[in-house]
């Protein structure tokens, strides 16, 4: 899952399962009491009713499931087209210093405007089918009340029915459907918020992009004097045909300095994010001396490798908080040796 998928279920995803848990769940209660107790109470007043009632119940439950399959996929689609709009304008925020040098962005402003019509459009076809899945429940009720309604007239006219019983049945019998009718429109509201749910069950259910080693594991070598080897090293992204790194092999020693230059692309970041133990090999090994990488605790590793982006991003928060994310035992007078080292203190040399 990209991280704007990530974002844009864990902000507005989110917030549209207030729908389900808030409207739809209490809803779904009252639809399968409500009915039966309107069927109770008009059994022992006339039979007759009661029993068409209980005939004609299940048709609004028919098309709410068929209706309901239909929704589900315009829902799955139009997520789909959000994520896909949110993906593509935050590439487009993250690169647009490239862009303006290159002088790309009436192009991208023209794939945007795309993008987003493909948004509008899956969203129109969502709510044609949440108008059109109402007008449908509605007629099914609606039918159902009109031919309890037609017997209980017939029935009157003809004197076989008491007027008290008759008025009792004509009352409640608009209020066997109406919890099943509100119970399809707060479907359509909550179904955003059902489709975010399954990709953030998905998620949730990814492995782990890097594991550490079952039980205790090995000791972490001390990096000041044992090398970093990569043996043979292979790498492939998931989403990406072919191999990013392939064979590359490679032994840093001890306070040596390496320089790894080449055109965007050629995997110059997986090989950093491969050395800070956020991605695995898909071949070969990463050894610290002679310990696999992934025979040692995580914590452990990256304890003893750091990382220093070419734009710094200083978090909400004092300088020394900052600094205490690499070192989170660091006390006041070690924060403040960091901060004159990176020369961020009043006081650096």
């Amino acid at each position: 899952m990209q991280s704007a998928e990530v974002a844009t279920a864990a902000v507005g995803g989110i917030e549209a399962l207030e729908s389900y848990f808030a409207k739809y769940l209490p809803q779904l209660v009252l639809a399968c009491i409500v009915p039966l107790a309107v069927i109770a109470w008009c059994a022992p007043i006339d039979l007759l009713s009661a029993g068409i009632m209980l005939a004609t119940l299940p048709l609004v439950p028919i098309f709410m499931v068929l209706v309901g399959w239909y929704t589900e996929k315009r829902t799955t689609a139009r997520y789909a087209a959000m994520v896909r709009l949110s993906t593509h304008f935050l590439d487009v925020v993250r690169g647009l210093p490239t862009l303006r040098a290159f002088n790309r962005g009436e192009a991208q402003a023209e794939r945007i405007a795309t993008v987003s019509d493909d948004y509008r459009r899956a969203t129109m076809g969502t709510l044609r089918v949440s108008f059109l899945s109402g007008a449908v429940l509605d007629l099914a009720a609606t039918l159902g009340v009109a031919l309890v309604a037609v017997t209980v007239g017939v029935r009157l006219v003809e004197g076989h029915l008491a007027l008290q019983a008759g008025l009792t049945v004509l009352i409640l019998a608009p209020e066997l459907y109406a919890p099943l009718r509100a119970l399809g429109a707060q479907y359509h509201a909550s179904a955003d918020g059902m489709a975010v749910a399954d990709r953030i069950l998905d998620l949730l259910d990814e492995p782990a992009a890097v594991s550490g080693p079952e039980g205790d594991g090995a000791a972490m070598p001390d990096l000041r004097a044992a090398p970093v080897v990569l043996d043979d090293v292979r790498y492939a992204y998931p989403a990406r045909e072919g191999d990013v790194l392939r064979g590359v092999s490679l032994r840093l020693e001890p306070g040596e300095r390496v320089a790894v230059v080449g055109p965007s692309g050629v995997g110059k970041s997986t090989l950093a994010a491969l050395l800070l133990r956020l991605a695995e090999p898909t071949g070969g090994r990463v050894l610290a001396g002679d310990v696999d990488a992934h025979d040692v605790d995580l914590d452990d590793w990256r304890a003893q490798v750091s990382w220093v982006p070419q734009r710094a991003t200083i978090l909400r928060g004092t300088v020394a908080e900052n600094i205490r994310l690499g070192a989170p035992g660091a006390d006041v007078v070690a924060a403040a040796q960091a901060a004159r080292r990176g020369r961020v203190h009043p006081r650096a040399a």
